[in-house]
């Protein structure tokens, strides 16, 4: 009798493989209020958008506030703005401009 190999041995569908693809359903999932699937999308673009939050706060403590309120509004929108017909955005870009949007009303009371 055979067994059949363990599903990690298994070759993954090409779809599956492609970082868009998954980090897109990683990103669906959590708006979908998966938190498992919120800590791999926050652990594959955290270095980015913290970069980014980064440079556009000024400040470590800014910075962190922008990436909280960030993420937040990501899982919010994400189910309408990264699924359906909307597949042909690139997720991580996608985040990004989330980042800067949240971005400008912490702008504005600053300045």
């Amino acid at each position: 009798m055979t067994t059949a190999p363990p599903a990690a041995a298994l070759p993954r569908a090409a779809e599956e493989s492609d970082p868009d693809t998954v980090l897109r359903g990683l990103l669906l999932r959590a708006g979908g209020g998966d938190g498992a699937a919120a800590a791999r999308a926050y652990d594959a673009t955290a270095p980015a958008a913290w970069r980014l939050a980064l440079a556009l706060s000024g400040g470590e403590q800014a910075a962190r506030d922008l990436l909280l309120a960030s993420y937040r509004a990501a899982w919010a929108r994400a189910t309408e703005e990264l699924g359906g017909h909307a597949t042909r955005l690139r997720p991580l870009p996608w985040l990004l401009r989330v980042v800067q949007e949240t971005a400008r009303p912490t702008t504005v009371d600053a300045a």
